[in-house]
């Protein structure tokens, strides 16, 4: 029994002193360090703030250009199947997210 209240006095002790240790972190300085790590670009144009990854960026703008000019080059019948599977695709996956 004695061994058992111990074991939770450290456990307890090790919960205190973790939780200090967090509570202590530098939280701005931990962001940046972690986001300094990632490829990105970061500007700006006056007031306004430009902060974004080239290659995720420019993926995604291929991603959709070759589904917009694919519905513009396709026959109607085409464009619009096209257009409900890509819709349904996203609906199923953002409600498996939820």
């Amino acid at each position: 029994m004695d061994n058992r209240i111990k074991r939770e006095n450290m456990i307890d002790n090790a919960r205190k002193t973790r939780l200090a240790e967090i509570r202590g972190r530098d939280l701005e300085r931990l962001s940046e360090k972690h986001i300094s790590k990632c490829l990105h670009l970061d500007f700006r144009i006056g007031p306004i703030k430009f902060y974004f990854n080239p290659l995720t960026s420019i993926a995604a703008g291929k991603i959709i250009w070759a589904f917009v000019i694919n519905c513009i080059m396709a026959k109607d019948y085409d464009a619009e199947r096209h257009f409900r599977f890509a819709r349904s695709w996203i609906t199923v996956r953002a409600r498996g997210c939820l």
